[in-house]
């Protein structure tokens, strides 16, 4: 699969938080937005979206910086 916006390389850290950021902040306005219907099963789906999107950024952040953490430390011959 090419690396795309939506799948960037693993070595392109801004990348890799830039989609992270975005997919956070998307799945915290998902929630808001699911939350402020009166609608029973619309709010259901797009606060069910907005935590799962929230959630899925949030890894995303985590496994980039903990792959950037251990680039460095890989670079720096082990020692940190």
């Amino acid at each position: 699969m090419p690396d795309s916006f939506i799948n960037p390389p693993p070595g392109d850290y801004p990348a890799n938080y830039r989609l992270g950021i975005i997919a956070t902040v998307a799945g915290v306005i998902l929630l808001l937005a699911g939350l402020a219907l009166g609608s029973g099963w619309l709010t259901t789906l797009l606060a069910s979206a907005g935590i799962g999107l929230s959630i899925g950024g949030m890894a995303v952040l985590r496994t980039a910086y903990l792959n950037q953490k251990n680039a460095r430390k890989m670079r720096s011959g082990g020692k940190q």
